[in-house]
C-alpha cells in the first residue's frame, strides 16, 4: 500500500493523505482522486524516476493499458494546472521520454511511522530523520521604506522570537517523550520571591536557553498572541499554567513548560516542569538551587539542559549545544530584564517600541551581544546608518560570546544592514536553517537575503515556510507577496495582498503593490483607488503625488510627471527629509535619461547631489542618468564614492559598478569590452538592486544596446524581451514602455518588419497620449513610418 509522510510540503504547498487535500498557503485545491494518486507517489519518489509502468501497477492494475495511458495523461495535465507547472519548463513534475516521471522540486519527507503490527513490543518505535530535499539543480538589506523590495524582517526578529528546529535525538533504551515537530508552550514564572528582578527576566532566559537546541520547538511569541485572542483575552494576558494548557491545546502543541522560582533562606530555588497538554501527565521535571540572586541564570541553565535530556534530546546534542546563559546573554538580571520588557513592548506596540529598553540594556552591559543587535536593526531600518553600524560592528564583535543560534543571526543581521554583502548573509542564514529547520525567523530572513540575489522562487519558498512555522505575520506576508510579484505571478500576490488590507491590516507598502498590480492588469478603476487610499491618508501625501508621477511616466506624460513629482519634493523638503527630496530629483534624472531628454538630466542629478550626496538610491540614480547620457566625469565621481561607501556591499561591487563601466564602454563604442563587464552581474541580474518605484532591468538594457552595437539582433531581441517579459520586477518604469522601441529595432536589424511593427505599435499605443516633445517618441514616430512604407517580406523560418 502506498505509505506517504501525514503531510507533505513542497514549497507553497502541502499534501495531507489522510484527508485526500492539497492546499497552497493554506487554501484547499480542487483535485480529483487519481490526480491526487498521481502526486502522492510522484512525491513518495521525489528526486526519482517513476515510471508509467510502475504507476500502472499501483494506480491503476486492474484497467486495461488503453485507460490507464488516457487517465495517467489526464491527471498529469490536471496537476500541472493546479500547480502552475509546465511541461516546457517544469518546476515541479519534470518529463522524461520513454522513462515516466521525476518530481524536482525540494520536498519535506518525514519517515513514515512503523507498523506496530509487525514490531515486536520490545521494539523502540523508528525516529522519524530530519526533514530530506529531493536533488535538484541549484537554481541588502532591504529597508521598509523601498516598497518594492523585500521589507527586512530582523526589525519584527531580533529577539528570535520563533519556533525553532525539531531534530529528533533520543535514548537507545526507550523511546522519546517529543518527537519531531512537537512543540512545547511556555507559561509565565511562578515568582514567591518579592522580587520583581524575576518577573518576566526568567522566561526570556529560559526561551533563550531551550533555543540553543535543534530539538526543542518552542510556540513563537506572535502565534501565543493570535491564539490568546482566539481565546477572547487580550495579547498581553497572564500567561498562567491554566491558560498557557488551553493555548497548549489549542495549537496542537505536545506539552507545556511551567517555571517557578521561590526563596528557601538565603537561597533560590529554582524548579521547571514539563506537562503533556492533552493528560496533564508530568513528562520531565528539574528543580535546582542557587546560593545567590547572581547565580540563578547559571542554575536555570543547567535545570533546562537537563530537561532537554528528559524530553528525549541526546548527550551529544545537549552537549554540543549549551552554553551557561550567563555567558550567551548576560550575567546582568537588570540588562536582562530589560532586555525581556523590550521584547514584551515590541509584541504589543511594534519595532519602533524597542529602543529605550535595548539602550537601557547595553548601559547596564555594554557586552550584551543581542542587544547591541537589537540596536542595530532598530537604527538599520530607520536609514540611521552611522549609529546601525556602531551597534551591530559591536555585536558582531561579541557573536562569539553567544549561543551558536545567536550567533549565525548576529552574522546575517550585520551583513544583511552593516556591511550589504547578501551573499555572506545568505552563506549564514543557509547555516542557520540547516542546524535549525524550524527557525521562523532564520527562514524569513533567508527568504529577505535570496530575494535581493533576485532568487525570488526559493525566497518564496523559504518565506513560506515561515509563514507555516510562526503563523500569520504582516512582514513576512507582505515579503511573499512581493515575491509573488516579482514573479509575475499577480493573482496570487494580489491574493496576499487584498487578504491583509480585509484583516486591517494594510499599509502604504500594500497599497502602492496593489496600485501597481492593477496599473499592470490595466484594472485602473482599481488602481484609482487606491490612489485615493493615499491621497486619505494625512501623513502619505508624498506618496500619493510620487504614485501619480509613475503612472503619468509610464503613459510618456512626462511634464504631468514632472509636477507631481515636484509636489512631492515640496513636502519632503518642508518636512525636512533630504534624503527623500534627492530620491526624487535623482528619479527625474533617470527619466530624463531614458527617453533621451539629456539636456535636464545635470539640472535634477545637480539637485540631487546637493541634498543627499551619500543617499544610495541618489548615487544610484544619479550614476545611471549620468552613465546614459555618456557623461565620464561625473558617472566616475558618483562610481568613485558608491565604491568607497560600500566595499563588501554585493550589490555595489557586483551589480552598480559593472553596469556603469558597461555602459561607459558601449559611449565609448567597445561593445565587446561592455559585455564583458556584464558578465560578473548575472548571478544578481533580477536582484532589487534599484532602490526605487521600479526596476530598470538595467544590465539587460545596456546588454541590449551592445548586441546591437555588435550587429548581432538575435542576442539584442533576447535582452529585452527579458525586461518586457519580466512585468513584476520591472512595474511601471520607463524601461518597461521604451523597451518595445529597442525590440523593434533588433527585429529591424533582423528582417523581421512584421514583428518590428508590432512593438512599435504597442509602444506607440501606451504612448497614445505623451507628450510630443519626447526625444525617444519621436524617434519612434520617424522610424515606424519608415518601417510601414516598405512592403512585407515573408519571414523565413
Amino acid at each position: 500500500m502506498l505509505s506517504v509522510a501525514p503531510v507533505t510540503r513542497f514549497g507553497p504547498y502541502e499534501l495531507r493523505p489522510s484527508s485526500r487535500e492539497l492546499f497552497k498557503f493554506g487554501k484547499r485545491l480542487k483535485l480529483r482522486p487519481q490526480p491526487f494518486q498521481v502526486l502522492s507517489v510522484l512525491l513518495s519518489n521525489a528526486g526519482e524516476v517513476v515510471s508509467r509502468e510502475q504507476l500502472h501497477q499501483q494506480l491503476w492494475p486492474s484497467d486495461t493499458f488503453v485507460d490507464f495511458e488516457h487517465g495517467l495523461n489526464t491527471s498529469i495535465k490536471e496537476l500541472r494546472a493546479v500547480l502552475d507547472d509546465s511541461p516546457s519548463a517544469p518546476r515541479y513534475i519534470e518529463t522524461l521520454p520513454k522513462l515516466g516521471y521525476r518530481f524536482i522540486f525540494p520536498v519535506e519527507r518525514p519517515a513514515a511511522a512503523p507498523a506496530s503490527s509487525s514490531a515486536s513490543s520490545d521494539t523502540p518505535p523508528s525516529i522519524p530523520l530530519p526533514p530530506a530535499v529531493a536533488p535538484i539543480a541549484s537554481p541588502q538589506p532591504i529597508r521598509l521604506f523601498s516598497g518594492r523590495h523585500l521589507a527586512y524582517g530582523a526589525a519584527a526578529a531580533i529577539l528570535c522570537a520563533a519556533s525553532v528546529g525539531a531534530i529528533t535525538y533520543v535514548r537507545a533504551h526507550r523511546p522519546p517523550k517529543m518527537l519531531e515537530r512537537d512543540t512545547v508552550v511556555l507559561s509565565d514564572f511562578s515568582n514567591t520571591t518579592g522580587d520583581a528582578i524575576f518577573d518576566d527576566t526568567l522566561r526570556q532566559a529560559l526561551a533563550v536557553s531551550l533555543r540553543q537546541s535543534p530539538y526543542v520547538n518552542i510556540l513563537s511569541d506572535g502565534r501565543t498572541r493570535n491564539t490568546l485572542k482566539l481565546m477572547t483575552r487580550p495579547a498581553d494576558s497572564p500567561l498562567t499554567p491554566e491558560v498557557t494548557r488551553e493555548i497548549c491545546q489549542r495549537t496542537a502543541s505536545k506539552a507545556y513548560i511551567q517555571g517557578s522560582i521561590a526563596r528557601l533562606g538565603g537561597e533560590y530555588v529554582v524548579g521547571l516542569k514539563a506537562i503533556a497538554c492533552t493528560t496533564g501527565d508530568t513528562l520531565a521535571q528539574e528543580q535546582r538551587t542557587a546560593a545567590t540572586k547572581e547565580k540563578v541564570l547559571d542554575q536555570l541553565g543547567q535545570a533546562t539542559a537537563k530537561m532537554r535530556r528528559e524530553l528525549g534530546e541526546s548527550l551529544a546534542s545537549v552537549e554540543k549545544f549549551d552554553y551557561p546563559l550567563g555567558e550567551i546573554t548576560t550575567s546582568s538580571l537588570e540588562a536582562l530584564k530589560a532586555y525581556s520588557l523590550g521584547a514584551k513592548e515590541q509584541a504589543e506596540k511594534g519595532p519602533d517600541a524597542i529602543r529605550p529598553y535595548m539602550q537601557r540594556a547595553v548601559e547596564l552591559d555594554p557586552n550584551f551581544a543581542e542587544a547591541n543587535n537589537a540596536l542595530g536593526v532598530s537604527y538599520g531600518n530607520e536609514g540611521q546608518d552611522a549609529l546601525a553600524h556602531q551597534y551591530l560592528s559591536k555585536a558582531f564583535a561579541l557573536k562569539d560570546h553567544t549561543s551558536e543560534r545567536e550567533r549565525l543571526h548576529i552574522i546575517a543581521v550585520y551583513h544583511m544592514l552593516d556591511t550589504r554583502d547578501i551573499d555572506k548573509a545568505v552563506a549564514a542564514l543557509q547555516e542557520a536553517t540547516e542546524k535549525y529547520p524550524n527557525d521562523a525567523i532564520a527562514l524569513a530572513n533567508l527568504g529577505n537575503s535570496l530575494g535581493s540575489q533576485g532568487n525570488y522562487e526559493k525566497a518564496a519558498e523559504a518565506i513560506s515556510r515561515a509563514i507555516t512555522l510562526g503563523g500569520p505575520n504582516v512582514l513576512f506576508q507582505t515579503n511573499l507577496g512581493i515575491c509573488m510579484e516579482n514573479l509575475g505571478r499577480f493573482p496570487d500576490a494580489r491574493k496576499i495582498f487584498e487578504d491583509l488590507v480585509a484583516a486591517q491590516k494594510g499599509n502604504a507598502i500594500i497599497h502602492r503593490n496593489l496600485h501597481d498590480i492593477d496599473m499592470l492588469e490595466g484594472k485602473t478603476a482599481l488602481a484609482a483607488q487606491e490612489l485615493a487610499w493615499f491621497r486619505s491618508q494625512p501623513d502619505l501625501q508624498n506618496l500619493w503625488f510620487e504614485k501619480q508621477a509613475t503612472d503619468f511616466a509610464y503613459y510618456g506624460q512626462l511634464a504631468k510627471a514632472r509636477s507631481a513629482w515636484l509636489s512631492a519634493a515640496t513636502i519632503q523638503k518642508q518636512s525636512g527629509n533630504t534624503d527623500g527630496l534627492g530620491g526624487i530629483h535623482s528619479a527625474l534624472a533617470a527619466e530624463d535619461a531614458l527617453v533621451g531628454n539629456f539636456s535636464m538630466v545635470e539640472h535634477d542629478a545637480r539637485i540631487a547631489l546637493q541634498v543627499a550626496p551619500k543617499q544610495y538610491q541618489v548615487q544610484m540614480y544619479v550614476s545611471f542618468a549620468f552613465s546614459e547620457a555618456g557623461d565620464r566625469s561625473k558617472t566616475e565621481s558618483v562610481m568613485k564614492d558608491l565604491d568607497s561607501q560600500g566595499p563588501q556591499d554585493t550589490l555595489v561591487q557586483l551589480y552598480w559598478l559593472p553596469m556603469l563601466r558597461a555602459q561607459l564602454a558601449l559611449h565609448d563604442k567597445h561593445p565587446e569590452q561592455s559585455i564583458q563587464e556584464l558578465q560578473v552581474v548575472i548571478p544578481h541580474e533580477f536582484s532589487p538592486a534599484e532602490e526605487g518605484e521600479c526596476g530598470f532591468l538595467a544590465p539587460s538594457y545596456v546588454r541590449g544596446k551592445a548586441y546591437l552595437a555588435l550587429h548581432q539582433p538575435a542576442a539584442a531581441i533576447a535582452e529585452f524581451q527579458r525586461i518586457i517579459q519580466r512585468r513584476g520586477r520591472v512595474l511601471l518604469c520607463l524601461t518597461g514602455a521604451t523597451a518595445h522601441v529597442w525590440l523593434a529595432r533588433a527585429y529591424t536589424m533582423a528582417g523581421d518588419s512584421a514583428k518590428a511593427r508590432s512593438e512599435y505599435q504597442l509602444f506607440l499605443n501606451q504612448w497614445k497620449s505623451a507628450d510630443a516633445d519626447i526625444p525617444i517618441l519621436k524617434q519612434a514616430k520617424t522610424e515606424y513610418a519608415l518601417l510601414a512604407a516598405r512592403p512585407l517580406l515573408p519571414t523565413h523560418q
